[in-house]
C-alpha cells in the first residue's frame, strides 16, 4: 500500500519513520509475534500523532526476503493500517542489501521537498536475523557509502536491531557505528520485547523534539539505540527471572536462560 501525505505542510518538525523488515525463512519461528509487534508500533506512531499535535509522523514499511517488498511509503502515521498474515509470511533468503538501497533511496525521492526543512528527521531501522546472502541491485560498499553520506548532514539516522550472527560487525560494515547498533533474541519472548521497546522509543524521541528549540544539529542514533537497550532489558527481565544477561560482541543480548543458550 502506497500513500500521499499532505500538500501543505502545517508543523515546523517532521518525523519520516522507514522500517526496514526482514522476512526470510529464518524469521518463520516468530512469524506471529513479529506481526503483533509491528502492529503494535503502529499503534505507537498513531498515539504519537495525537500527543503531539506540533509534530507530523510519516512512515514507510518495506519487507524483504530474497524480494523487496513495499507495503508503506510515506502513509501518514494516522492512516496507517496493520499488517496481516498475508503481507508478512516468512520464507526464503535475505537480500538486505537491496532492502535497504531500494528503500532508503525511493523514500529520499519521496521526501525531497520535506528535507530541505532542518526541522526534518528521517529514522530508519533495520530489522534482521540473518546476514545477506542474495542482494543483486546493491553491494555492502554501496549501502556503506549511502548510509555514511546520509548521516553527515544529520538529518538521517540509521539504527540496526539484529539476532542470531554477529550483529556489530554487520552494522559496521555498514558505515553504523556500535552506538547505533543493537542485539535482541530471536525467541517469542525476545521478539514481543524488542517491537515494545521500538514502540516505546517513538513516543520518548517525539517527547524530545517537542521539548527542543533547535535540534537540527543532533544525532539522535546513539538516543535511539539507548532508549531501545535499556527499555528492551527491562522487558526481557520481566517475564523471565532467571534471565541473566551475555555480552557478544561488545553489544549485549539479554534475557537468555540456561536452555536458550545451550539450544
Amino acid at each position: 500500500m502506497a500513500g500521499k501525505k499532505k500538500d501543505q505542510k502545517t508543523k515546523s518538525k517532521i518525523n519520516h519513520y522507514l522500517f526496514i523488515l526482514d522476512k526470510s525463512g529464518s524469521m518463520a519461528s516468530v512469524e506471529g509475534e513479529t506481526i503483533s509487534g509491528f502492529n503494535e508500533h503502529v499503534q505507537a506512531f498513531k498515539d504519537a500523532t495525537r500527543k503531539y499535535p506540533d509534530q507530523e509522523f510519516y512512515v514507510s514499511l518495506v519487507m524483504f526476503n530474497q524480494d523487496v517488498d513495499i507495503i508503506n511509503m510515506n502513509v501518514a502515521a494516522e492512516k496507517l493500517e496493520e499488517i496481516t498474515d498475508k503481507q508478512y509470511s516468512a520464507d526464503g533468503l535475505t537480500a538486505l542489501y537491496d532492502a535497504i538501497g531500494l528503500s532508503v533511496g525511493k523514500l529520499k525521492k519521496e521526501i525531497k521537498d520535506d528535507l530541505e526543512n532542518n526541522d526534518t528527521k528521517v529514522f530508519v531501522t533495520i530489522f534482521t536475523d540473518g546476514l545477506e546472502n542474495t542482494s543483486k541491485e546493491f553491494n555492502r560498499e554501496q549501502v556503506a557509502e549511502l548510509v555514511e553520506k546520509l548521516e553527515k548532514d544529520k538529518q538521517w539516522t540509521f539504527n540496526y536491531i539484529g539476532a542470531e550472527h554477529d550483529v556489530l560487525k554487520a552494522g559496521q560494515q555498514m558505515s553504523l557505528g556500535a552506538d547505533k547498533i543493537s542485539r535482541y533474541d530471536r525467541t517469542s519472548i525476545g521478539t514481543k520485547s524488542a517491537f515494545m521497546s521500538m514502540s516505546d522509543t517513538v513516543g520518548k524521541v517525539a517527547q524530545m523534539r517537542s521539548v527542543s528549540v533547535d535540534d537540527t544539529s543532533l544525532d539522535y542514533g546513539p538516543t535511539v539505540k539507548n532508549m531501545f537497550d535499556e527499555s528492551y532489558k527491562k522487558a526481557m527481565e520481566e517475564p523471565e527471572d532467571s534471565a541473566d544477561n551475555t555480552t557478544v560482541d561488545d553489544t549485549t543480548v539479554v534475557g537468555k536462560t540456561d536452555k536458550e543458550s545451550k539450544d
